[in-house]
C-alpha cells in the first residue's frame, strides 16, 4: 500500500502545474561590498568564483567589458567530465547596481539541459554591508516547464536549485587577490 501511495504522489507531482522555485543562500564575508564588487565587475575574474566556469566573455556591448543592464555575457562551462559535458550559457544582465546588486537572466544554454526543464532562470547576488564586512545573498528563481523539474521541485527543491546556481558565494566571500589594499607611496610615485 505504501509503494502505491508513493507512486501516486510522484505521479501527481510530475503532472502538477508548472511553478516557480526559489533558492536562497546567505554567506557572510569579512570583505566590504566595495572590495567584493571588484570581483563582480570584472567578468574576467568570474571563473574564480563560479562553479565549473572556464571563461566569461562580454558579447554585447562587444567593445566594452563593463557590466550594465542589458549586457549579454557568455559563460563557457567545463565541469571536467569530458568534452560532451561542456556547454555555454548566454546570460543577460537584468539589473546591476555596483557594490549592491547583480541580477542575471539565462537566455540560452547550448546543451539544453537547463532550458529543457526551466523556461525562466535568474540569479541575483546582493551585497549588504555589516560591521564585520558584508552579507552576500544569492537567490536563484526558476520557473518549471517539464515534468522532471516539477517532480524534483516538489521533492528536492534545494538540491535541484543548488545544481543550477553557478555563482559560488563561498569563494566570492573569500576572494582577496589580485587586488592590493596598499596604495603606492608618494615617494614611489615621485621616483617614476
Amino acid at each position: 500500500m505504501g509503494t502505491l501511495f508513493l507512486f501516486f504522489y510522484l505521479f501527481f507531482c510530475a503532472n502538477s502545474s508548472n511553478c516557480e522555485l526559489q533558492f536562497l543562500r546567505v554567506i557572510p564575508s569579512q570583505l566590504t561590498p566595495d572590495r567584493l564588487e571588484r570581483n563582480i565587475e570584472s567578468i574576467s575574474r568570474w571563473p574564480q568564483w563560479f562553479h565549473s566556469l572556464k571563461q566569461a566573455e562580454m558579447i554585447h556591448p562587444s567593445k566594452t567589458q563593463q557590466i550594465q543592464p542589458g549586457s549579454t555575457i557568455s559563460l563557457a562551462i567545463d565541469p571536467k567530465k569530458g568534452a560532451k559535458k561542456q556547454f555555454k550559457m548566454t546570460l543577460q544582465v537584468k539589473e546591476y547596481i555596483p557594490a549592491k546588486k547583480l541580477t542575471l537572466t539565462l537566455l540560452k544554454d547550448s546543451s539544453g539541459r537547463i532550458s529543457r526543464i526551466f523556461d525562466h532562470l535568474e540569479w541575483t547576488i546582493e551585497l549588504e554591508p555589516t560591521p564585520e564586512g558584508s552579507l552576500i545573498r544569492g537567490l536563484a528563481i526558476a520557473h518549471t516547464c517539464h515534468w522532471r523539474s516539477r517532480l524534483l521541485g516538489q521533492i528536492a527543491t534545494k538540491i535541484l536549485m543548488n545544481q543550477v546556481f553557478y555563482p559560488d558565494l563561498i569563494k566570492l566571500s573569500q576572494l582577496r587577490q589580485p587586488f592590493s589594499l596598499d596604495l603606492p607611496s608618494e615617494t614611489g610615485l615621485s621616483q617614476i
